[in-house]
């Protein structure tokens, strides 16, 4: 896995073939078991879902 800027990520494993990777909008496409990018390289910036409070 690269970032934009071809920096590494981690390793994985495929969990779609490349042309469902190339169909899919969304999903999970490989499952990471090495991550190789130090921590705090960049922000956190992804997040969970927040909750909305209803009023």
């Amino acid at each position: 896995v690269f970032t934009l800027k071809g920096e590494v990520i981690g390793m994985g494993k495929a969990l779609m073939s490349a042309r469902e990777m190339l169909e899919a909008s969304k999903g999970v496409a490989a499952e990471i078991h090495r991550v190789i990018m130090p921590p705090n390289t960049y922000p956190r910036s992804w997040r969970g879902k927040t909750r909305r409070s209803d009023k």
